[in-house]
């Protein structure tokens, strides 16, 4: 069976043993709980005691690790010579001393992929040569989309477009409760209810969806806006924009921060996840509100596009653009809510889940192998 390994040089400062880092990023690897049926899977993770437990047919293992950006794990690479997995797939693409070295002790024969995890090359120069440096090393790069990794091979980060792969970053248990008992619980009132769940910074451009929500009002005032959002950065801009126009102050309800566990209720009583975001690495608000059988309106970037099936399960507008927006939401008038909501539901679960995530990685990494050989 092949050795597979999910390894992270990221320096876990804040926990103080192996099973509480788990506890708090144990959804980020549900993945190999799909993966471990056709692999033996070994966890690697740093910043903690040296330690080694099992759980569920998965090893788990952490070394000490230190934030240095020349920081060699040497006991780690030492650890993994020994065990001489076929697959590693390294979280980020911000260690790129370390992945030198990996293959260094690891030699040629075995799969090291890379996975984006957002942010750009890096500007400095020196840590860029050893980014381009590590590219040498590595088979392949997972990215939730090809056009998120244009930027790294126009840099030259990345030798060839044709190393990128695309693989979600992550994926959701959430699953839909019931509609009305939700909406009846939160208090959704509106004809046409959207969802806002994301922070209120100029990335994510929340004025921008107020503006073409506003216009949609004109057509549509018993529409309602429920905002979600977890940092507050333009919340003075938005109360100064809904203080202008008292149909969009009554339509619009911000909501605040809302615990993870209790998104599934607003998720399921809404009919329309909206996002005005400008770059997203992997859009996890999105993948949540799809597998309750929200319908998208986003906006035309590429994780979103990818997301949504090329588009197909979902009302795309251009970022930064109301009248775009504005023009997008006129056409939610005209379908059938609840049939789309299901057809969305069907492409979260054949491709937006944690086994199509574990399916993918596998099938890139098998072929990569065999290209090798």
């Amino acid at each position: 069976m092949l050795k597979f390994v999910d390894l992270s040089y990221f320096r876990h400062k804040n926990y103080g043993n192996l099973p509480a880092l788990l506890q708090d990023i144990g959804l980020s690897l549900v993945y190999l709980d799909h993966l471990k049926k056709h692999a033996d899977v070994l966890v690697i993770q740093h910043g903690l005691p040296d330690e080694e437990m099992e759980r569920e047919g998965i090893r788990y293992r952490s070394f000490p690790g230190s934030d240095g950006f020349f920081f060699n794990p040497t006991h780690t690479h030492k650890f993994l010579k020994q065990l001489k997995p076929d697959i590693v797939l390294v979280q980020g693409l911000i260690f790129p001393g370390q992945v030198w070295l990996l293959r260094r002790a690891l030699g040629p024969e075995p799969v090291i992929l890379c996975q984006h995890h957002g942010g750009q090359p890096f500007v400095n120069s020196i840590k860029r040569f050893f980014q381009r440096l590590a590219d040498k090393a590595i088979d392949g790069y997972l990215f939730t989309a090809k056009g998120n990794a244009q930027q790294w091979v126009q840099a030259g980060v990345i030798s060839g477009i044709n190393k990128c792969h695309e693989v979600l970053e992550c994926s959701t248990r959430l699953r839909p409760v019931n509609k009305e008992e939700s909406r009846l619980k939160l208090g959704f009132t509106g004809s046409f209810n959207f969802l806002w769940v994301g922070r209120l910074n100029e990335g994510k451009d929340p004025l921008t969806v107020l503006n073409g929500f506003e216009q949609f009002l004109e057509t549509q005032p018993g529409a309602r806006l429920y905002m979600i959002y977890q940092t507050e950065e333009l919340l003075g801009a938005i109360k100064a924009k809904l203080a202008t126009n008292e149909i969009l102050n009554t339509a619009v309800k911000l909501v605040g921060s809302v615990p993870n566990r209790e998104l599934v209720a607003w998720y399921s009583a809404a009919d329309f996840f909206i996002s005005g975001s400008h770059h997203e690495a992997a859009g996890f608000a999105l993948i949540e509100a799809m597998a309750c059988g929200c319908i998208p309106v986003v906006t035309r970037i590429p994780p979103f596009h990818t997301i949504t099936g090329g588009g197909k399960y979902a009302f795309s507008f251009e970022p930064g653009n109301a009248v775009s927006l504005e023009q997008t939401l006129s056409l939610l008038q005209t379908i059938d809510i609840q049939e789309l909501s299901q057809k969305i539901r069907r492409h979260f679960e054949s491709e937006l889940s944690f086994e199509k995530i574990a399916t993918d990685i596998l099938k890139i990494a098998i072929e990569l192998r065999r290209n090798k050989r």
